[in-house]
C-alpha cells in the first residue's frame, strides 16, 4: 500500500482525467488537513498529560461524553478510509480471481497495519514512561475496519452496506443500552462501566491503554465500521455521474441531516468518542461529509487551490506522516539533552515570555513543518515508501 493515500493506495490524479484528477485533489487536500489536525492534537495532548500545562481546549479530547474538534479528527481518517476504498477499487473489474487475489492484499495490508500500531503504542511508551504494552490502537481499528470495507465492497452493493451501517449503529445501541453487564447493570455509560469496557476485558489481549477500558477496544471498533461505511457511500456518490455541483450539493445535505439525526440520537444515546456511540458515528460523519464537500466546491468549482498545495502534499503521503511524527515526537520526548528532554526544555523556557498554549500550538506547528520538509524530501528524490 502506497503512502500517497490513506488507504488503500489511490492512482496519479493525471491517469484519471480532469474530473477525476480535481476529485482526487479534494480529497488529499481534505486528508492532509486532518493529519494536520491529528499531529497538534495528540502533541496538545501529551503535552497536557505529561507536563499538565494549559492547552487550548479545542484540541484536547473531551473528558468523556460530549464532541470536541479533536474528537472528530480520527473519525475523518476513518470515513477518508472508507472514501478511498471505493475510489481506488472502482476502477477494476472483479471476478472471483481478482477478488481472492485482492482479499489476500489486504489481509497482508491489515497484518502489516495492526502491526505497525503496536510497534508506535511500543515506541510513544518506551519514550514517555514505563508499563504494558497495548494490543489496540488507531492503525489497528483503522486496519480492521479497512478490511471490513474492503469486503464489503467486494461481495455487496451500495444498498446492502448502507443496510449494515444502519444494523451495525443500531444493534450497538440497543447492546449498549439494555445487555445486563455483571457487577455493573445496564444502560451503564461511565468510563470503565460499561458493556464496551467489560467485553474488551474479556475478548482484548494485552493491556488496556485506560487500565480499565481501551479508547480504541475491540468492542468499539464494531461501530468504527459504520463510519467508515458512510465514507463508502460518499465515494459511490463522487462517482457517479452526477455533475459536481449536483455532488456538492449532495454532500452538503446529507451532511447537515446526518448531523441533526446524530444530535437527536444523541439526547438518548450521547455523543462520546471513546465509546464510538451510534450518536458520534453520525455526527462526526455529517460533518466530515460538510467538510468534503466544501473542499470539493473549492478546488473543483472555484479552481482556487493554490492555498491547498501544503495539505495535498501531506495528504498525499498521510500515512508516512502520521507514523513519522510519532518519531519526532518520541524524539522530543526521550532525555537526549542532559536529563531533561527538549519538549520539557522548550516548554519551560518559552513560557517565560509566552502563554503555555500558544507554546503548545507552535510546538506542535513545528512538528508539522519538520514532516512536510521530509514529505517534500521523499517528493523530489521520488522516494515511493510502501507498507
Amino acid at each position: 500500500m502506497s503512502t500517497h493515500g490513506l488507504f488503500p493506495a489511490e492512482a496519479p490524479a493525471g491517469k484519471l482525467g480532469t474530473g477525476h484528477a480535481g476529485r482526487l485533489l479534494s480529497v488529499d487536500s481534505f486528508r492532509g488537513v486532518t493529519i494536520i489536525g491529528m499531529i497538534i492534537a495528540n502533541t496538545t495532548w501529551i503535552f497536557k498529560s505529561t507536563y499538565d500545562c494549559s492547552c487550548f481546549s479545542v484540541f484536547l479530547h473531551g473528558e468523556w461524553h460530549g464532541v470536541t474538534f479533536a474528537d472528530m479528527i480520527f473519525p475523518f481518517f476513518v470515513y477518508i478510509m472508507g472514501l478511498s476504498v471505493v475510489l481506488s477499487l472502482s476502477r477494476g473489474q472483479f471476478d472471483s480471481g481478482r477478488r481472492q487475489f485482492v482479499f489476500s492484499k489486504v489481509i497482508w495490508r491489515t497484518i502489516k497495519l495492526f502491526l505497525l500500531g503496536v510497534a508506535i503504542n511500543a515506541l510513544m511508551l518506551m519514550a514517555g514512561g514505563k508499563g504494558p504494552i497495548s494490543v489496540m490502537g488507531v492503525l489497528q481499528r483503522i486496519g480492521l475496519v479497512y478490511l471490513a470495507c474492503v469486503l464489503l465492497y467486494l461481495f455487496t452493493r451500495w444498498r446492502t452496506q448502507l443496510a449494515v451501517g444502519a444494523f451495525v449503529l443500531l444493534s450497538y445501541w440497543l447492546a449498549m443500552a439494555f445487555i445486563p453487564v455483571p457487577s455493573i447493570g445496564t444502560g451503564i455509560l461511565e468510563p470503565g462501566r460499561n458493556l464496551a469496557a467489560w467485553m474488551d476485558q474479556i475478548i482484548q489481549p494485552g493491556a488496556l491503554n485506560a487500565g480499565t477500558w481501551d479508547s480504541e477496544g475491540l468492542f468499539s471498533t464494531i461501530p468504527a465500521v459504520a463510519t467508515g461505511i458512510t465514507g463508502m457511500l460518499a465515494g459511490y456518490l463522487l462517482i457517479s455521474s452526477l455533475t459536481t455541483e449536483q455532488k456538492v450539493i449532495w454532500l452538503f445535505l446529507g451532511g447537515f441531516l446526518t448531523i441533526v439525526i446524530g444530535q437527536l440520537w444523541g439526547l438518548v444515546f450521547p455523543l462520546n468518542k471513546w465509546l464510538w456511540t451510534s450518536s458520534f458515528v453520525l455526527f462526526t460523519s455529517g460533518w466530515a461529509s460538510v467538510t468534503l464537500a466544501s473542499f470539493t466546491w473549492l478546488i473543483r468549482i472555484t479552481a482556487i487551490r493554490k492555498w491547498s498545495r501544503f495539505s495535498i502534499s501531506l495528504g498525499k503521503k498521510s500515512l508516512f506522516c502520521y507514523v513519522l511524527h510519532f518519531f519526532v515526537l518520541g524524539f522530543f520526548m526521550a532525555p537526549l539533552f542532559g536529563k531533561k528532554p527538549l519538549m520539557e526544555l522548550s516548554l519551560s523556557s518559552l513560557e517565560k515570555v509566552l502563554p503555555s498554549e500558544l507554546v503548545v500550538l507552535l510546538f506542535s506547528l513545528v512538528i508539522v513543518a519538520v514532516c512536510y520538509g521530509v514529505v517534500i524530501l521523499l517528493f523530489r528524490k521520488t522516494v515511493r515508501i510502501e507498507v
